[in-house]
């Protein structure tokens, strides 16, 4: 009679046994999932801190050429430096090139030429030089047109980001 107790008793310590194993893991699994939850409302406000600074970076590097913003940027910087564009080129653009040192970073080259006072010129420059898209100036030429008027032209290079 005490084998028969044992052997009706054995398989309900053996379920017990599973259900506490299984209780065990799904404990763990919580606490692992409310860490993460943890994390992610910790991330969740962080982001919310940096949300208006990231305007900032995809204004530095844009995510496409953005040709027309860069030379509608260049025309509104002319006029509020009181400069007259005489010229603006942009350069080709090999989206695809056959030797590339930096991918997935892509550049083309732009240049412009404008006329205006010595004190208009300096103004441009330096907006140009400090607005908020990343380009880097190669060369930079300025010289006297005639008695009140300067020239200036610099040639740069536009980044821009691509996957």
């Amino acid at each position: 009679s005490s084998d028969l107790g044992i052997f009706a008793i054995r398989p309900t310590l053996a379920t017990i046994s599973e259900l506490r194993k299984e209780y065990d893991e799904n404990t763990t699994v919580l606490k692992v999932l409310t860490e993460k939850n943890q994390a992610l409302q910790q991330l969740a406000t962080q982001y919310v801190q940096i949300e208006p600074e990231i305007a900032l970076v995809t204004d530095a590097i844009p995510e496409s050429s953005k040709i027309p913003e860069l030379t509608r940027e260049i025309e509104i910087i002319s006029t509020k430096s009181n400069v007259a564009i005489v010229k603006l080129d942009i350069g080709t653009i090999e989206l695809y090139p056959a030797k590339k040192s930096n991918p997935p970073i892509f550049s083309y080259s732009f240049s412009i030429a404008v006329n205006g006072s010595e004190n208009d010129i300096n103004t441009f420059l330096s907006k140009i030089v400090n607005f908020n898209r990343i380009i880097s100036i190669d060369r930079i030429t300025t010289g006297k047109a005639d008695k009140n008027s300067y020239n200036a032209s610099l040639v740069g290079r536009a980044y821009f980001y691509k996957n």
